[in-house]
């Protein structure tokens, strides 16, 4: 993902695309591959899906965690000007400690996902998108650096409120008894039978 957004500088220079230089890497890139990948596993051996989203939040959430605390180690994602008591300071002004904000959540809500283990296949996925995309929402208010749209609103609190409506309404649509649509194990049914 990282040489297909700079192409024209790896077109020069084609081999620096294998080394491994970590501020190459794409953390969107890696979820998106890791995504793909996975889904062809799930299909491949028959896996529920909510099942194995279930058995991977586990691993989101503590990914999660551990972006926070680069964020905390590198200085960004820095906090907007503020006079609170526990302000620091970063770039020359005293401000939120967002860093702080987003591992106490991100711990948080790895400690609530940790020990489920529900019933109903996917609602312990959902419930940390849920409480995932509600701290996003809450902890963008008091960013200095994220994109502000018009009135105020950031891009981010945007895309969080949402993934927090979509996944309110898969959990309540879980809690309810029903399953997440097993599209792709119904596909790969419905082709073998055709055989």
């Amino acid at each position: 993902m990282y040489v297909f957004r700079y192409l024209p500088l790896y077109a020069e220079r084609p081999l620096d695309a294998l080394a491994l230089t970590p501020h190459a890497l794409s953390l969107s890139g890696g979820l998106l591959l890791g995504a793909v990948a996975s889904l062809w596993r799930w299909r491949r051996d028959r896996v529920s899906i909510g099942a194995a989203l279930d058995c991977s939040t586990r691993g989101l959430a503590t990914v999660f965690l551990a972006i926070a605390l680069s964020h905390l180690a590198s200085g960004e994602a820095f906090g907007s000007p503020s006079e609170v008591p526990w302000a620091v300071e970063q770039w020359g002004a005293m401000r939120h400690p967002t860093p702080v904000y987003e591992a106490l959540a991100a711990a948080g809500v790895l400690a609530m996902v940790f020990r489920r283990d529900d019933q109903q296949p996917g609602t312990t996925f959902t419930l940390w998108v849920v409480l995932a995309s509600t701290s996003r929402l809450l902890i963008e208010a008091f960013r200095g650096d994220s994109l502000t749209l018009a009135g105020g609103l950031r891009q981010a609190q945007l895309a969080a409120v949402g993934v927090s409506v979509a996944a309110l309404w898969a959990h309540g649509w879980l809690t309810r008894g029903r399953s997440i649509p097993e599209a792709v194990t119904m596909a790969h049914e419905s082709s073998t039978t055709a055989r």
